[in-house]
């Protein structure tokens, strides 16, 4: 009888030592992996911010690089000449318009691949797309003056104004929509406002 009881005692308290033993190891393996899951997510974030800050840091990059193409662009006489006359033009003017225009600008975007397309825009509406050669890029009949990309570039003052992130609508034929970020400027000659350049980033 007591050496039953004793087994019973012995048996209750080896019982017991393993409960705590596998409520000891359930607690800490709880807590290892919350600090793993913790440091995981941590790291995962930290990553983002990483990234996102990198990708920042090249859009400022890349927008710090087309404002003085794009000074440039809106200050050339023959660029003027097209925002403000092109349509009055004879076709030889036209064509010698459109050759100066085209020099002068891929001389600009020769080393810049980041340049998706640069887009002259008169007030009258003429419209000029520097990279019409390929057929993803030839131009439909989107009213650029009336869009929501110059809509901030119509109304407030001339400096550059950057348009975020979107699809190019405009184009009449692209092999596929691509996303692009926009800068535009407001071109003046005198007191009056002529056209718009707007720069599309890769």
């Amino acid at each position: 009888m007591k050496k039953n009881r004793l087994h019973m005692i012995r048996f209750d308290q080896k019982f017991k030592i393993l409960l705590l033993f596998i409520a000891f190891m359930f607690g800490l393996s709880t807590v290892i992996i919350l600090y793993m899951s913790n440091q995981y997510n941590k790291t995962i974030i930290q990553n983002i911010d990483r990234s996102n800050k990198m990708m920042m840091e090249s859009i400022e990059y890349y927008f710090d690089d087309v404002k003085t193409p794009m000074v440039m662009i809106a200050q050339n006489s023959t660029i003027q000449k097209a925002m403000k006359d092109y349509n009055n033009l004879t076709a030889g003017e036209q064509l010698d318009v459109l050759n100066g225009m085209k020099d002068f600008v891929q001389n600009i975007t020769t080393f810049k691949p980041f340049i998706n397309d640069i887009f002259i825009i008169g007030n009258d509406g003429y419209v000029y797309n520097i990279y019409n050669s390929t057929s993803e890029k030839f131009l439909g009949d989107f009213d650029f003056l009336n869009s929501d990309y110059l809509s901030q570039a119509r109304e407030g003052n001339i400096r550059l104004y950057y348009l975020g992130e979107h699809e190019t609508d405009y184009y009449l034929h692209p092999i596929q929509e691509s996303s692009v970020y926009s800068v535009a400027f407001p071109v003046k000659q005198g007191m009056k406002r002529i056209g718009y350049v707007m720069c599309d980033i890769k």
